[in-house]
């Protein structure tokens, strides 16, 4: 699977409200390799992660992820804000565009290219606190047992390195 984003199908004004309405973007495209042959970071599989997990908890994703890790963390400050929504101190991505190949401009704010929320594939915001609550939770074993929690960076494709 790829990025969403780059075919024709996605609309970045449309409100997608849940995975599944994302999947008709890109479900009937061909699979870039054979699954298990190749290891690839792609926005689609996280997409198709979280129909699955909405499917299968009978919950949108967001609130899944905040009932079952955010909140046992003691995550307060960290969620998927809508893009009109007013959130004090939220930080402000930045990017190059495609319109500056040299890089000669100052780098400009990166809410054209976000979704109208965030997904399974990224868009979530966090501070720096409550990453270091949910890397604490998450090593004290606290989410999972040991033999999970240490299992998930070891999979391949999943962490960088």
């Amino acid at each position: 699977m790829g990025m969403f984003w780059e075919w024709p199908r996605y609309d970045s004004r449309r409100k997608y409200r849940d995975h599944a309405e994302l999947l008709s973007v890109f479900a009937d495209r061909p699979l870039s390799f054979e699954p298990g042959t190749v290891s690839s970071y792609s926005n689609e599989g996280f997409l198709v992660l979280g129909a699955v997990i909405e499917k299968i908890s009978g919950q949108n994703h967001l609130d899944y992820v905040c009932d079952n890790v955010f909140r046992p963390s003691g995550m307060s400050d960290t969620d998927s804000y809508a893009l009109d929504e007013a959130v004090p101190n939220l930080a402000v991505g930045y990017l190059r565009y495609d319109d500056d190949p040299f890089a000669m401009e100052p780098r400009r704010p990166n809410q054209i290219l976000l979704g109208w929320r965030g997904k399974a594939c990224g868009g979530g915001h966090a501070t720096a606190p409550d990453l270091l609550k949910f890397s604490r939770v998450l090593r004290g074993y606290e989410l999972r047992d040991k033999d999970m929690t240490e299992t998930i960076p070891s999979r391949k494709g999943l962490m960088p390195g």
